[in-house]
């Protein structure tokens, strides 16, 4: 699976290790965004008193949502889950640790599921295996 694919498709699986290595990616990127964007417009996004910081932060985390949510979506079906519990990720303490634990810590499904095949075994190989 292509990182544009990883991004942007809500289709497929994909493993912890991608999934803590998008994640982070986005944050990160994220975060550098509201920053320069924040320099650039002479705004201290750090300033909660201040409209404009308010605004650009939500303005920023709108962009990035959908990448977010391909991410946590496809670790979903690599647990056999429904994109739809995603939605648990809104309740404040409880749905934040669930999607750490469940989309962070807890192995996919092995061997295929109704989502795909197993992103964690390659579907070829460079040296063919003797009969």
């Amino acid at each position: 699976m292509s990182a544009y694919q990883s991004l942007f498709s809500f289709k497929g699986r994909l493993r912890r290790s991608d999934f803590w290595l998008y994640s982070t990616l986005v944050f990160a990127v994220m975060v550098t965004a509201a920053g320069l964007a924040g320099a650039l417009l002479n705004i201290d996004v750090a300033d909660r008193s201040d409209p404009r910081a308010l605004g650009l932060q939500i303005a920023v985390i709108a962009f990035f949502m959908w990448p977010n949510l391909a991410v946590c979506a496809k670790r979903l079906h690599d647990r056999d889950q429904s994109g739809w519990w995603i939605l648990l990720s809104f309740l404040p303490v409880i749905g934040n640790a669930w999607m750490i634990i469940n989309l962070g810590v807890m192995r996919g499904t092995a061997g295929a599921n109704r989502y795909g095949t197993d992103p964690a075994r390659p579907q070829f190989t460079l040296i063919p295996r003797p009969a």
